[in-house]
């Protein structure tokens, strides 16, 4: 009965959050998250208006047959995999043989997921019958473990990325093992001239900068300590929120198995998983944290959230674009202010051991950083077509006005606070400076927002029901 009214049960918002989620991954995904063609662009700012709709009362897509939840989901899902098989893969892997094998794995992966739509009626009296019975009960066992493979294999076969940000954290977390300051350090270059002037506009760049704020140490160094390579503790983190949205979703609803399944590969497998792993982008491991603060809070638990939500914010800089819309959430000063505490605890000590590198490493220059023309934004519009940057009231003007919007529209509950969170990110990222660990955050916040929207089907049978968490 249940797992009946989470097929049928109308949504408010659901059918928006997986249009948004189909288009966002369709404009990043096709160039690992580059700018190549202003289409991808159109397809990201179609995906930010059809995220913004749920804001409005008046619903402009009524949710027939066609938008039930349960095949909202597996049109998500398919998508995912669709675009996970044919454009996710490592950029360094260290030989032809390596592309192959994950290809394969892959392909295995992609097979194995269209068994969630068809039903085999035969007899598994003979060998085929019952390899094909088998692999249909237990495709989500085979998928998990195929996704964890995938990633350990991305981290084998590509063990030193030429990339500034893995030698940056893998650098930072060695420091800090030393005893030695992170933001005073400098790490590996990696770029030649030329690729200095393609990425940063200037002919010498050093990697010198621990551009994150710190509270993403406390995951990076045990995993170097443990593993040696931190980018293990992005795969241990994403294990351990399945895991909760699994047995949260089945503890909630007894017989919504097949439901509790999509979602878990919503989130195993979000196009460019294992580009975003690779690249050792930190984003990752914030929404991970996030993920995380929201179990917790549907597991009622009181003050422990918002410990966790300290964490979140000091993970990286454009996570503090949720503080103001915690207000959606709670008005609990006592709440509000563990979370704030927490943040500081991770800030001032690096604040104290180095005011002037901390201060530099983390906010002057992210300000001075001069945007890239691959960065997939209207700004690379700007700067491939008139060979300028785009002004800052440009941006500003508009970004402001759309935060007292949101602060006026927002639900004030768990869902509002991530959903205007999202919608400021992503108009931010369009508009300024957006590659694919940008687009693969705001991916997993629509992954919460799903995951939420369906959590409430099951309030007093009613799908318009809310879960007010506070």
């Amino acid at each position: 009965m249940i797992e009946a009214d989470l097929q049928t049960a109308k949504s408010g918002s659901l059918h928006y959050l997986v249009a948004a989620y189909i288009l966002i991954s369709l404009g990043y995904a096709f160039n690992n998250g580059i700018y190549f063609h202003p289409a991808q662009l159109g397809l990201l700012i179609l995906g930010w208006v059809v995220l913004m709709l749920p804001l409005f009362k008046n619903k402009f897509i009524t949710a027939y047959y066609f938008f039930r939840a349960d095949k909202l989901l597996l049109l998500a899902a398919a998508t995912s995999f669709i675009l996970f098989y044919f454009f996710d893969n490592g950029i360094y892997l260290q030989s032809r043989q390596a592309v192959s094998n994950i290809m394969v794995l892959k392909f295995l992966a992609l097979i194995l997921f269209f068994l969630y739509f068809v039903n085999f009626n035969f007899k598994g009296n003979n060998l085929f019958s019952a390899v094909i019975l088998h692999l249909s009960r237990y495709k989500f066992i085979y998928l998990v473990i195929l996704a964890v493979i995938l990633r350990m294999l991305i981290i084998f076969y590509s063990p030193a990325p030429q990339i500034d940000v893995f030698h940056m954290l893998q650098g930072g977390g060695e420091t800090l093992m030393r005893g030695q300051n992170p933001y005073a350090a400098a790490f590996t270059n990696v770029y030649s001239p030329e690729a200095c002037m393609i990425n940063f506009s200037a002919s010498v760049c050093n990697n010198d900068k621990f551009a994150y704020f710190p509270s993403s140490l406390i995951f990076i160094v045990p995993a170097i300590f443990l593993f040696v390579d931190f980018r293990f503790a992005y795969i241990g983190m994403v294990l351990f929120v399945v895991w909760l949205m699994y047995g949260l979703f089945r503890k909630k609803f007894p017989a919504g198995g097949r439901m509790a399944e999509l979602l878990v590969l919503l989130v195993l497998y979000l196009p460019l998983s294992l580009l975003v792993l690779e690249q050792s982008w930190i984003d990752q491991l914030s929404v991970y944290v996030l993920y995380i603060f929201v179990f917790l809070l549907l597991y009622n638990f009181n003050f422990l959230p918002y410990l966790v939500l300290g964490i979140f914010l000091a993970s990286k800089q454009t996570m503090l674009a949720f503080s103001p819309f915690v207000f959606k959430l709670t008005h609990d000063l006592k709440k509000i202010t563990l979370a704030g505490a927490v943040f500081w605890i991770f800030i001032l000590p690096f604040l104290f051991w180095n005011f002037h590198e901390f201060i530099g490493d983390t906010i002057f220059y992210h300000v001075n950083y001069k945007v890239s023309a691959f960065s997939l934004s209207l700004n690379s519009i700007a700067k491939t077509a008139f060979n300028f940057d785009l002004p800052l009231a440009v941006y500003l003007l508009p970004l402001l006005g759309l935060f007292g919007l949101l602060m006026f529209k927002a639900k004030r509950d768990l869902s509002g606070m991530i959903h205007a969170a999202a919608v400021f990110l992503l108009a931010f990222f369009i508009l300024r400076s957006g590659f694919a660990n940008y687009y693969f955050s705001i991916l997993h916040f629509i992954v919460i927002l799903i995951f939420l929207e369906l959590y409430q089907f099951g309030v007093d049978g009613d799908s318009e029901s809310k879960v007010n968490i506070k």
